[in-house]
């Protein structure tokens, strides 16, 4: 991007979609899925951008969120900035401040 038309600060719009739905309920919360889609629009692309296909991005994520902070993702798309369509797997830990 910095090649075709700099850093210049730029507008874009970001739509998403989501569902959670519970699993297994437990006694202490449940086991949950979690699944979203995710779209990236530039606003005004210089022909530059456009013409590389830099200006719009979608992927779609599920995720599997246990009560005690684990979680386990899968994601699929093309992530802003990204050349190409790309995979990510993810395991984790999160928590609510």
């Amino acid at each position: 991007r910095a090649g075709l038309a700099g850093l210049d600060a730029y507008t874009r719009v970001r739509l998403e979609a989501a569902y959670r739905s519970m699993l297994v309920p437990l006694a202490n919360g449940s086991i949950s899925v979690e699944a979203s889609w995710r779209y990236y629009r530039e606003l005004g692309a210089p022909a530059l951008i456009e013409a590389a296909a830099l200006a719009s991005f979608s992927y779609v994520v599920i995720g599997v969120t246990a009560p005690n902070g684990m979680y386990a993702a899968w994601s699929r798309g093309r992530f802003p900035f990204d050349q190409r369509d790309d995979q990510v797997y993810e395991l984790g830990f999160q928590t609510k401040f």
